[in-house]
């Protein structure tokens, strides 16, 4: 299965530099009957908070995010898989998709920005045809080249 895969590499996965102050917070391991998921990493008090791990059904699918939260929200810089093999590696601000990121989803991968969780502004579009420049407003190729 894709999700152990992830979760193997995820246990040596470093994202350089911490993006806040993480001394003095706690390590739990969090289950969350009521929607099926489980979190251990850092935190403050009862929420997600420095580097973890996440696993969590979404529309009914499970994922697995590994990475930074803060206030208990993906923030900074991290990694999102899909049961699909859908996966997602880059920035995220307040629990969005927010900033550099890539995208792969079949044969097809997305590098460029993201803003609110939508693809934003300049990037690059490849697949088996080779690549392209793309221009994104609001998650719609708005031109390519």
């Amino acid at each position: 299965m894709r999700l152990a895969n992830h979760f193997a590499f995820c246990q040596s996965y470093q994202h350089g530099e911490e993006p806040f102050p993480t001394a003095g917070l706690e390590y739990i391991v969090k289950t969350y009957p009521a929607n099926q998921s489980t979190y251990f990493g850092q935190a403050k008090g009862s929420l997600k908070h420095g580097r973890g791990a996440y696993l969590f059904s979404q529309d009914g699918a499970m994922c697995l995010y590994h990475g930074w939260f803060k206030d208990d929200k993906f923030h900074y810089r991290g990694r999102l898989l899909w049961e699909n093999g859908d996966l997602y590696e880059g920035s995220f601000i307040h629990g969005s998709m927010d900033g550099t990121g890539s995208f792969v989803s079949g044969s097809e991968k997305f590098i460029g920005t993201y803003t609110m969780g939508k693809r934003q502004g300049p990037g690059y579009l490849v697949g088996s045809a080779g690549a392209k420049a793309v221009e994104y407003d609001k998650d719609k190729i708005v031109s390519e080249t």
